[in-house]
């Protein structure tokens, strides 16, 4: 190794500086400035070089005195890195100076890596370069050579490439040239690897990078590795290896005969698939069906060996399998590290038919009532019991829920306003309650008034009294806006009690159709949902 050593140009006269640096001559009274001059080199090959230069340039139309040093810091990004003074430089007014450095610190050989090279002066702002150190000659060597003959059809082996003294990201091909037809080139891999002392395997299945057979012949083998972002380049440094790829022989046969469904549905029977075995040749044949996985392996999922030609059925239990499409193959092994063809297909899983209504299992899709219930979930007016699997249809509902329903389906409720201030709507009704919010809404809309006298309850309000048919009438009209309610007979009750004119009502514009209704009769979860539902069809929700 040379010794570090610096080497000075001066060059006087404005027009000589603004020529080196391409600066155009226009006098400036800002502070000196440095800066690269030209491209500097970025890879620094400890076997091969005795040093590496920077060109650095001031622009200082002032003549101003300084100094700038020179430092070199790395490998960066590892624990042994440090940072290093090399050398220092003087300059006056618009001068280039040479920065020389000979891969070392304290006279010892830099680790590969690279190295940030930075220019400081006191006087400017520090400039910045990055360099390769590369510590010997790269090579690329076949490591495992498993055979020299292939025969198209068999299962692929490993082969293995040694990279040595790649420090950068390596782009890795590896080509086979036809021996007898120098034209006939062909890409196997390429691939990306990082690491210095790496060892590639690469599988050689006699095919190139689409997936298309060699025609049989005798080839060359060789890697190449480009590395840096300057495209260095080095090929294998041993002899090309040889491979010898020969035509598939009578291999045994594999074929799908049969009707195999294209689309399984989770929840039926099996999945089946019928395989025919052909030009069995006394070897026992391992048939597998796998299934295309997200990184593009085939993973198996039912593996079978036989040992005659015929028809074989594949059950396959696709129960864990989520819904989507699936690409599949089947293929065997036989003999010495032999392949039958490969049979390709694919299938889709679905869920199991849904015949529910609104998906309420307990409501088919052809109820007559779906429509309603549809409407109600969509308008999330009423959307079913616990997780909203069940809908309940003959659940009742108490006083408080048909008040919170009312309120809601009325758009007479935000859930950001607190109604109740310090003042419980009943007596019975806390504040502390998940409804109280809503009951005092309600009864300050006169949609609620609570029990009255002669009733024994007159006063209260009695949120978990199940809410009776006449009640619902009450809860659920009397929010309706600019509508006279009459009194009158209807659905074989008196005209003349405090639940008439709502009945009267409900019966004009048909919303509600009973014979004989009883003053004490429930209403179930389904009819105060059909009673929303008529009242939407009515324009009056």
């Amino acid at each position: 190794m040379n010794k570090l050593k610096s080497i000075t140009r001066f060059i006087s006269g404005l027009t000589i500086g603004a020529l080196l640096f391409g600066i155009a001559a226009v006098p400036s009274a800002s502070a000196a400035e440095l800066v690269f001059s030209g491209d500097q080199p970025s890879v620094f090959n400890q076997s091969e070089d005795s040093s590496i230069q920077f060109a650095v340039g001031a622009q200082d139309n002032n003549n101003n005195a300084f100094q700038a040093s020179l430092y070199v810091e790395g490998p960066i990004g590892e624990q042994n890195s440090q940072k290093k003074l090399i050398s220092t430089q003087e300059y006056l007014g618009n001068i280039l100076n040479l920065f020389e450095w000979d891969g070392e610190f304290d006279g010892i050989n830099v680790d590969p890596g690279y190295y940030d090279i930075t220019i400081e002066s006191g006087q400017t702002d520090t400039i910045k370069h990055e360099v390769l150190v590369v510590a010997d000659e790269t090579k690329l060597s076949f490591d495992k050579v498993p055979k020299t003959q292939f025969t198209l059809g068999e299962v692929a082996e490993d082969y293995s490439i040694e990279l040595e003294n790649f420090i950068a990201k390596t782009d890795l091909e590896i080509w086979a040239i036809e021996k007898n037809n120098p034209n006939a080139v062909y890409l196997l891999i390429e691939e990306y690897t990082y690491n210095s002392d790496l060892i590639h395997t690469f599988k050689f299945d006699g095919k190139n990078i689409n997936d298309e057979d060699l025609n049989p012949g005798t080839y060359e083998l060789y890697a190449e590795g480009t590395y840096d972002d300057e495209g260095e380049t080095t090929k294998t440094s041993q002899l090309p290896f040889v491979v010898e790829v020969l035509p598939e022989t009578d291999a045994v046969q594999l074929d799908i005969v049969g009707s195999t469904a294209s689309v399984h549905t989770l929840g039926e029977k099996d999945y089946n698939v019928n395989v025919e075995l052909s030009k069995y040749d006394g070897n026992e044949v391992e048939v597998s069906v796998a299934i295309l996985n997200d990184n593009n392996f085939y993973i198996p999922i039912e593996t079978h060996i036989y040992t005659s030609n015929g028809t074989h059925e594949f059950v396959l239990d696709l129960s864990d399998y989520e819904v989507g499409s699936y690409d599949a193959q089947v293929i065997g092994q036989y003999g010495n590290n032999k392949e039958t063809n490969e049979v390709l297909f694919d299938f889709e899983v679905k869920k199991v038919a849904d015949n529910t209504c609104a998906g309420y299992k307990d409501i088919d899709s052809d109820d007559p009532n779906c429509k309603a219930l549809m409407w109600l979930q969509d308008e999330n007016i009423m959307t079913g019991q616990g997780n909203g699997d069940f809908f309940d249809p003959n659940g009742t509902l108490n006083r408080a829920e048909v008040s919170k329903i009312s309120t809601e389906a009325h758009n007479k409720y935000n859930e950001n306003v607190n109604y109740c201030g310090n003042s419980k709507p009943f007596p019975d009704v806390a504040l502390d309650q998940w409804f109280s919010n809503y009951i005092c809404r309600a009864k300050a809309i006169g949609m609620v008034t609570g029990y009255k006298a002669p009733d024994a309850n007159a006063g209260l309000f009695i949120p978990g009294n199940a809410v009776s048919v006449i009640e619902m009438f009450a809860i659920l009209l009397r929010p309706l806006d600019g509508e006279t309610f009459i009194s009158g007979a209807a659905f074989g009750l008196d005209g003349d009690e405090w639940y008439s004119p709502y009945a009267n009502y409900a019966d004009d514009n048909n919303l509600y159709t009973a014979n004989n209704l009883s003053t004490t009769k429930s209403a179930s979860r389904l009819t105060v949902g059909l009673f929303l539902y008529e009242m939407h069809e009515a324009g009056l929700l």
